[in-house]
């Protein structure tokens, strides 16, 4: 884990079981066998990075970190999605539930679009245009 403390950049590691958006300041970063999360807050806005292949043994985490940003009082959830290479259902399906809770509670959802190869899994699941994504296109 990478955290920003005193305005210097510390590096520890960390179990699954101990990722907690708890101190919504610090900068985290998990790390999962091909795939791995940033998370960090700045002001109103919470962002997570997610990065490289989400599957069943990734997406508990990331939907764990999701539950509990969405508790806090972050006005926007902005997850970057830009540098994921692999996605499976567990994944798309955590998404669709985070968006889902998103249309309830204030729009606060907000997504960066996939490379094409994972947007091209998302389209072949009618999924792509039922999501929000940031930039538009």
């Amino acid at each position: 884990m990478t955290a920003l403390i005193g305005g210097s950049w510390t590096r520890w590691q960390m179990t699954v079981s101990s990722l907690s958006p708890h101190e919504p300041s610090a900068a985290q970063i998990k790390d999962l066998a091909g795939f791995s999360m940033r998370s960090h807050r700045e002001g109103d806005v919470h962002t997570i990075s997610l990065i490289g292949e989400i599957d069943l043994a990734s997406t508990g985490a990331v939907e764990q970190l999701l539950l509990d940003i969405e508790a806090s009082d972050a006005c926007v959830i902005y997850v970057d999605l830009s540098a994921l290479t692999f996605v499976d259902l567990t994944a798309i399906r955590m998404l669709m539930c985070a968006h889902a809770r998103s249309r309830n509670d204030g729009n606060r959802l907000t997504l960066r679009r996939p490379p094409d190869s994972v947007l091209r899994v998302l389209r072949i699941c009618g999924v792509d245009e039922l999501l929000a994504f940031a930039d538009g296109r």
